[in-house]
């Protein structure tokens, strides 16, 4: 059956394009009506940022009215933050934890933006970078030729909708990376050893730091590209400072220089800083790692 949703016309704004988005994962077969008709309402499914009142039971989620909606904290709800409390935890296929970081990493900045509430970080170091908010690119979108809204509207729900979908799916490969990442950790101190073996494309950093034992581990060794790595880990996440370099007389050194000094055959190279280095095979970079 066509889930029918109402909002409202004219102009767009973050909030009822990711409302629109977040609904639509779930009620896939669905028509929009962008009106302010309300004998339309009246046979709509849903009414989203129109219809004067928010009532979870009959559908209504506005908020354009005094003392609406808010989160625990005080900040006001605006449609999207209304769709994200009552249908965000099922989009999110039952899994809280990602419900609740797409929650205040996304949804919480667009019902900010909606209540006049600037959450951008301006640049200190240089004046004349000032970033673009998500917000301020989907307001901007909207056609200065009126009669496109419409058509216009329904684009930025369907790439709205692929950002969300696009977080779930990064929120769960990193839950499937963390288990790799403790396994590897728990492997490692079970050996005596200070670094971890992940495979390729095993997104490792953010994990590790959310793993147990984690501050043990020194070292992270990975393939890429038919080649071996070791990275160093950092002090904290986002760091670029490293609980333990490599040693220092790598530090720059390439290729036969480079295996030269640190005893092997087919030495890649050595970051100039001393937080990557590099070899061709699998020995190659597991004897570095004794060496650490």
């Amino acid at each position: 059956m066509t889930t029918k949703i109402a909002t409202h016309n004219s102009g767009f704004h973050p909030d009822d394009v990711f409302a629109m988005a977040a609904i639509t994962i779930l009620y896939q077969d669905y028509i929009i009506y962008r009106t302010r008709d309300e004998n339309i309402w009246q046979e709509c499914d849903f009414l989203i940022d129109v219809g004067k009142e928010y009532n979870h039971e009959k559908k209504h989620y506005d908020h354009h009215f005094k003392d609406g909606p808010a989160y625990e904290d005080g900040l006001l709800m605006s449609s999207v933050g209304l769709i994200w409390k009552h249908y965000g935890l099922e989009i999110c296929n039952g899994k809280k934890h990602i419900s609740d970081y797409i929650c205040n990493r996304l949804i919480r900045g667009i019902d900010a933006n909606d209540n006049g509430i600037t959450s951008t970080t301006k640049c200190d170091e240089y004046d004349n970078i000032i970033p673009l908010s998500l917000c301020d690119s989907i307001k901007m979108q909207n056609p200065i030729d009126t009669a496109q809204t419409d058509s216009v509207f329904e684009k930025k729900v369907c790439h709205a909708r692929d950002l969300i979908k696009a977080m779930i799916a990064n929120c769960e490969y990193e839950d499937e990376c963390r288990i790799i990442v403790q396994t590897a950790i728990d492997s490692a101190i079970e050996k005596g050893k200070n670094y971890i073996v992940v495979p390729e494309n095993c997104e490792w950093m953010k994990p590790l730091f959310q793993c147990t034992d984690n501050e043990k581990v020194l070292y992270t060794i990975y393939p890429k590209e038919n080649s071996w790595y070791i990275k160093t880990i950092p002090v904290e996440l986002g760091s670029f400072e490293s609980k333990k370099d490599l040693p220092e007389e790598w530090h720059g050194l390439n290729d036969d220089e480079f295996s030269a000094k640190a005893n092997i055959t087919d030495g890649i190279f050595c970051h100039h800083k001393g937080f990557i280095c590099g070899a061709e095979s699998y020995e190659s970079i597991i004897k570095l790692a004794e060496q650490l």
